[in-house]
């Protein structure tokens, strides 16, 4: 899953209004962050198989980011965090659903990766939708607008905020449009850079026009 994992961000926005939006954004792909940083350190481990349809990742080796044990790790390093970090005011309501966005990653991921996510050291699981790449298409996209979607009939979200979402949404399609028709990165360095210069960089954009747009919650 790529921008399909946004979904749980706009949704968790919709029930929570108050959880900063790129906190949100953060906690979508928070475990890629890592997985992308222990790839890159030797840690896990991927190639490129440009035999496979759709997504050319053969993802064969990443227990530290993407088993089920794994997931539960990470959500509640992501919950501590966001309770201790200087700068973030959320009640343990809001951190719940910060940790429950980043759980949603495996889930998520689960609909659309190879088994290659691991429960146990002998049972790794995927429903492989890849493997129809329109269909993983539709999926994506589908799961950002319905949330946006979501968002929009919220009567405690404005008129403002759900623009700014649709706009968000907006974006994610971009994004994932040329994941289909720009060229796909050579070598396994070039592939896990740029997704990280993503999954860094895009809420850090939100950030900044949360800040600008004057959409920071109080």
């Amino acid at each position: 899953m790529f921008v399909g994992h946004y979904s749980a961000s706009i949704v968790a926005k919709a029930v929570a209004p108050n959880i900063p939006f790129w906190l949100l954004v953060v906690a979508a792909q928070f475990v890629d962050i890592f997985w992308a940083l222990f790839v890159l350190s030797g840690l896990e481990h991927v190639r490129i198989d440009t035999s496979l349809a759709s997504n050319h990742l053969d993802l064969y080796y990443m227990p530290f980011t993407h088993s089920i044990a794994a997931t539960l790790f990470w959500a509640l390093i992501a919950f501590f965090l966001v309770r201790v970090l200087p700068g973030i005011k959320l009640g343990v309501k809001e951190c719940v659903i910060v940790a429950l966005v980043v759980a949603s990653h495996w889930f998520l991921d689960l609909i659309v990766h190879r088994p290659d996510l691991e429960i146990t050291a002998d049972l790794k699981v995927g429903f492989a939708l890849w493997d129809w790449p329109l269909l993983s298409f539709i999926l994506e996209v589908g799961l950002v607008a319905g949330a946006a979607y979501f968002l929009s009939t919220r009567s405690q979200i404005s008129v403002k905020t759900a623009r700014y979402i649709w706009g968000f949404a907006g974006l994610l399609l971009l994004i994932q449009l040329s994941s289909v028709f720009l060229v796909t990165p050579q070598t396994v360095t070039e592939l896990t850079t740029s997704a990280l210069g993503m999954f860094v960089g895009l809420p850090i954009l939100v950030y900044v026009t949360e800040r600008l747009s004057k959409l920071m919650p109080a």
